[in-house]
């Protein structure tokens, strides 16, 4: 599912999957996931970040990844206290 691959992918740097997701809204996510290699450029200074990024992974999942990322961005709505693996948010 995009909620563990988001988890495994991302919360060592970003923190759990729905406090990321609520940082920008659904136009910002669209734009990163959908702009040539925009995603790459963002992370160019952290290579953890671009090994995940440019993984079988994430690849594989990108579109179900975007679709979370907005079904759960910032104006979208959605209310969410825990994400079922981890309850608040460590930066």
């Amino acid at each position: 599912t995009a909620l563990r691959t988001v988890t495994k992918l991302c919360t060592s740097c970003h923190g759990t999957p729905f406090y990321m997701a609520k940082q920008i809204d659904d136009d910002d996510w669209e734009f990163y996931f959908e702009t040539k290699d925009k995603l790459q450029k963002l992370h160019k200074g952290n290579p953890e970040g671009l090994d995940a990024i440019n993984g079988p992974l994430f690849k594989k999942r990108k579109k179900r990844l975007l679709k979370f990322f907005i079904d759960n961005s910032k104006y979208s709505g959605a209310v969410n206290g825990c994400d079922a693996n981890f309850c608040g948010t460590v930066h």
